[in-house]
């Protein structure tokens, strides 16, 4: 994490228009306070740009030692895994990337060699002496939901190994806030799990850190060599300090519920209109990466295949496309304005078929058998290995050149689609019928 001061008074606006304020720090002698501030590099990096676009000039930040505060017999205590001198490291690698142009394969190498020295401290180290726990998780994964799916489930099995030893257990998150448009979105899905005690916007001072008997430092850890090499899941509870090898594989499944959502009652009435028609099937073409995607014209093509394939399925979309004039084929888009509308169409459903995104970790919190079509085959054991509803299929998409050489610049491939073109919907249908 990143320890910090500032030397003017400002407040901070949030997307759900929650206020964090910061105020001037008066030296006193004393490190607990409540004017010193502590948050991940990426939030931190995200204050920053704040004030330089509302033209701060004489707003200025003085970085802490860490060690200042540790020395306290109140500072609580790391479990799990952190980076030593986070911030002189990240800014030292942040150079070398703008002045040598390193990538970013080359620095989680470097990672691994010890660029980032890991300060790990094992779930064992915990104090179960004590009558009652309360621990901190600081930042969180990413803004990808898939990835943030996986690590709720992270902390559930977290939350079941404390309670095992400890009733009396409270577990807080501060997630990223300052520069954060899905911070609204974030907070309501980890507001479902009873597990999860609150959730509050980073930052925090330190003084409200010394609440806390421990706390996990989710700062940076998608930079960690562990990150690449593991599946979500696994890697979360590395970072918590927990022996993943040793967690039953059961044990890792993805848990999502609905109890807050209130339904559109249009929706909801279309979705049992459409049930009364036969076996939904979701088809989800789309990814935010554009080479996880179906490519538009092959999208089409294989939603004419599905919809025409048979009269006990009824295709339904999540995603606006280009309407296909078939009775078998429903757009439901226009009900799918939130997350947790996506989330309960998704849980509706009889069958999904996607391609790599945060559809499948959706449906497997609701054990709907589901296909999901993978353009990187070195994905697909990290995706959905403890996935028992999932079943992957790869498709090989090969991108050609008119030229012998070899081309840096990927815009200069055509891409050969003749894979989406070659699948056969009645083998992806009869896998599906097959999952249970």
């Amino acid at each position: 994490m990143i320890y910090f001061s500032v030397t003017n008074n400002i407040n901070i606006k949030l997307v759900d228009s929650t206020l964090v304020e910061y105020k001037r720090f008066v030296k006193d002698g004393l490190w607990v306070n409540e004017n010193i501030y502590c948050t991940t590099y990426d939030d931190f990096k995200d204050i920053k740009k704040i004030f330089i676009n509302l033209q701060q000039k004489d707003f200025k930040f003085e970085i802490i030692d860490e060690k200042r505060f540790v020395k306290s017999t109140l500072f609580p205590k790391k479990v799990g895994v952190s980076f030593v001198n986070e911030f002189q490291t990240a800014q030292e690698h942040e150079s070398l990337l703008l002045k040598q142009n390193f990538v970013l394969s080359h620095f989680k190498q470097k990672n691994l060699e010890g660029y980032f020295q890991e300060d790990y401290t094992a779930f064992e180290s915990i104090d179960f002496l004590k009558n009652k726990i309360n621990l901190a998780i600081v930042g969180y994964c990413s803004k990808n939901l898939g990835e943030i799916i996986n690590f709720c489930s992270a902390i559930r099995i977290l939350h079941a190994k404390l309670k095992e030893q400890c009733q009396d257990l409270t577990i807080d998150i501060y997630l990223q806030a300052s520069s954060n448009n899905y911070y609204k979105r974030d907070k309501e899905l980890f507001e479902t799990y009873t597990f999860i005690h609150k959730v509050m916007p980073l930052s925090l001072s330190i003084q409200a850190l010394c609440q806390y008997d421990y706390f996990i430092d989710m700062s940076n850890c998608t930079q960690s060599f562990y990150y690449d090499e593991l599946p979500y899941i696994d890697f979360f509870l590395r970072h918590f300090g927990l022996a993943y090898d040793a967690i039953l594989d059961k044990e890792k499944y993805n848990e999502l519920n609905l109890h807050k959502y209130h339904i559109n009652p249009k929706l909801q009435e279309k979705i049992n209109e459409l049930k009364q028609k036969g076996k939904l099937l979701l088809f989800h073409p789309y990814s935010a990466h554009a080479a996880r995607s179906i490519p538009i014209e092959n999208s089409k093509k294989i939603l004419d295949k599905l919809v025409n394939f048979s009269q006990e399925y009824v295709v339904v979309s999540a995603l606006k496309m280009d309407n296909t004039k078939n009775e078998n084929f429903i757009d439901l888009s226009l009900y799918s304005k939130t997350f947790f509308d996506f989330v309960y169409i998704i849980s509706q459903m009889d069958y999904v078929l996607t391609v790599d995104t945060a559809t499948y970790h959706i449906s497997d919190a609701f054990f709907i058998p589901t296909v999901v079509l993978f353009t990187h085959e070195e994905l697909i054991l990290k995706r959905v290995k403890y996935y028992s509803y999932v079943k992957p299929i790869k498709v090989k998409n090969e991108p050609k050149s008119y030229s012998h050489f070899i081309f840096k610049n990927d815009a200069l491939y055509v891409d050969d689609f003749h894979s989406w073109n070659e699948m056969k919907i009645a083998k992806v249908i009869k896998l599906l019928e097959k999952i249970r």
